[in-house]
């Protein structure tokens, strides 16, 4: 029988969560995120109280000195923090995404090395990063340098519009970082972009190709990297539009040199767990974001005066109030169901594909949708609206964009028979 009803202790983790996320982290989103150097903005004195509720360690066992939670207690754990403010939430879910292959796919001797030294962090300060996304290229250009350049010329004929062609996944050699053999090591080279916590991580979980002979698909492994390996460095700190409390870096790798042994098993396998891990949070930080947005809206919709009535009782208003509302329940709902796939079932969670776009997408709407309650007012610093906005718009972006995950993810699975 399917029962939706929460346990005593899953209750009483929502309220621990929802009590640090309002008095803890509320005072101070605001502030932090106006802050015009985004290193200004990276609540550093936060983390180690958040991290004394043992929110760095909940999904670690408790066997190598973790809390032991399911996918589940954290997805309500990170929803009440991401309404006290999403860039919290997602420094999270970067720390997650970097441990959940190690935890689910890593092996005895890799979680009994690498997973206590977390719980014992003399200052509850330790945060992992996940370093995946390259820059990709614009011809033979960075974005970051297309940008900057004057040239705009990149030599396109009428003719390659009807003969070039997409390569299938198969194909595919994009990975520019590459980790080559050299005894009994393996010996890192290229950059990073876009990493969650990349300036502040006390680990690294690398991806690389091991063959640049062979498609990504085929070659591309995972290495676990500790911080302030020689040759390890932080390039440009990102200056976000939103989500600026968490920070964002680049990471270079020149020559580090990580034992095999810190290779994680199975290859590119192993990140299917990061993946199902990344989708269900980013889901979860969505309907947190996306409830904070309804909630002050319909506060502001019970006082708001105008047109001979407040404004909840303008069938318009009320009507979008009750869309939102619904929007974030089923975004929740899905995203609940999710996590119980990552607890429960080994087969690969094509519903945490589903959430991350289905939540992420309600999170841009509801959010635009509380703005538009506020009116002009909404579109004032001094109210949060504006920071939502920008704040809800990355994540249909990040940790695979929507478009990629429907065509890639989730009509694969739906066309091979998963079903609905």
């Amino acid at each position: 029988m399917v029962d939706f009803a929460l346990t005593d202790t899953q209750r009483e983790l929502r309220r621990v969560a929802h009590e640090f996320a309002r008095n803890e982290i509320r005072p101070i989103a605001s502030e932090l995120d106006r802050q015009a150097d985004p290193r200004q903005s990276f609540a550093s004195d936060l983390y180690p109280r958040a991290n004394a509720l043992g929110f760095n360690l909940a999904l670690i066992p408790e066997a190598y000195g973790g809390a032991g939670l399911s996918d589940l207690d954290f997805a309500i754990i990170l929803e009440e923090v991401a309404w006290g403010d999403v860039g919290v939430a997602l420094t999270y879910v970067g720390h997650w995404l970097a441990l959940s292959p190690l935890i689910r796919g890593g092996s005895d001797d890799q979680r009994r090395r690498w997973l206590p030294q977390i719980a014992a962090s003399p200052d509850r300060s330790f945060l992992a990063a996940i370093c995946a996304t390259e820059h990709g290229v614009a011809g033979d250009l960075t974005p970051r340098e297309y940008l900057g350049s004057s040239t705009r010329d990149v030599g396109l004929e009428a003719q390659d519009f009807f003969t070039n062609y997409t390569l299938p996944r198969a194909e595919q050699r994009e990975m520019t970082t590459q980790a080559i053999r050299d005894g009994d090591e393996y010996v890192i080279n290229g950059t990073k972009r876009f990493i969650t916590n990349g300036p502040v991580a006390g680990m690294y979980l690398c991806i690389a190709t091991v063959d640049p002979s062979k498609p990504d698909a085929l070659a591309t492994a995972a290495f676990l990297v500790p911080a302030g390996a020689p040759g390890l460095s932080v390039g440009t700190i990102e200056n976000k539009m939103g989500h600026r409390l968490s920070i964002t870096s680049e990471i270079i790798f020149e020559n580090v040199r990580v034992p095999a042994e810190d290779m994680l098993p199975g290859g590119a396998a192993a990140l299917r767990y990061g993946l199902e891990c990344s989708n269900t949070t980013v889901g979860a930080l969505s309907v947190g974001l996306a409830r904070a947005a309804y909630d002050e809206a319909m506060a502001y919709a019970k006082v708001r005066y105008k047109g001979g009535n407040r404004i909840i009782f303008h069938q318009a208003v009320g009507m979008m109030l009750a869309d939102m509302a619904i929007a974030v329940k089923t975004a929740r709902l899905l995203v609940h169901q999710s996590a119980w796939h990552n607890d429960h079932c080994a087969e690969p969670n094509t519903i945490a594909a589903m959430a991350k776009v289905y939540a992420s997408d309600v999170a841009v709407k509801v959010t635009h949708d509380a703005l538009q309650i506020f009116g002009g007012y909404g579109y004032m610093r001094d109210l949060p609206l504006e920071k939502w906005t920008r704040d809800a718009r990355v994540t249909p972006i990040y940790d695979f964009t929507n478009e990629m995950l429907r065509a890639n993810f989730i009509l694969p699975a739906l066309a091979l028979g998963a079903g609905i």
